[in-house]
């Protein structure tokens, strides 16, 4: 009781799940926690079986509809596009895990799908993607290449790398800050 802030914890719920199959990875839209919508046939129906008004209103409903199906349809498309762009890109993270990212950018992944980068940019707000390595925020795999031109780290791979030298130093003789940093 000391510890709690009084809030209710928030979880995590991923959008999309990437699985191994055969050597390479294939992605999921997590539909446990996607909506499905449906007319109802019997309301359908109605619209046949009423007067003029009462078909018409029935009809015109069933429109709109059928449009949010298609709209919810069409958001559901892009995000399994940017998110098999993402897993071509970073095919090295979901083998080997964190610490193995490419450099990725958004307009880089919208030129490749031919998509405006806000469109690449509001699929991917808030999603979450689970693999074998733990559940990632979607925006977690952008990422502006550090560096020269020979080399091609990310803020990951430079992250993972100052862990591993931290991790390997003498405790009783630690490392300065220009020695890490000449490493």
């Amino acid at each position: 009781n000391g510890y709690f802030s009084g809030e209710d914890p928030t979880f995590i719920h991923p959008d999309l799940l990437v699985v191994s199959c055969d050597g390479h990875f294939e992605v999921f839209l997590n539909r446990f926690y996607y909506p499905t919508i449906h007319m109802n046939k019997e309301y359908l129906g109605l619209a046949q079986n009423s007067d003029a008004e009462t078909s018409n209103y029935i009809n015109k409903k069933a429109r709109q509809a059928q449009w949010l199906i298609r709209c919810m349809q069409q958001r559901e498309n892009t995000l399994l596009k940017c998110a098999n762009a993402i897993l071509k890109h970073q095919e090295n993270f979901f083998r080997l895990g964190p610490g193995h990212q490419s450099p990725l950018t958004l307009s880089m992944l919208a030129e490749e799908l031919s998509i405006h980068e806000s469109t690449v940019s509001r699929a991917i707000h808030g999603k979450y993607l689970k693999c074998m390595w733990g559940s990632f925020s979607l925006s977690q795999f952008f990422s502006r290449k550090m560096g020269n031109e020979k080399e091609n780290f990310t803020q990951d791979n430079v992250m993972l790398r100052l862990k591993q030298i931290i991790k390997e130093e003498n405790k009783q003789k630690p490392l300065s800050d220009q020695k890490i940093a000449e490493k």
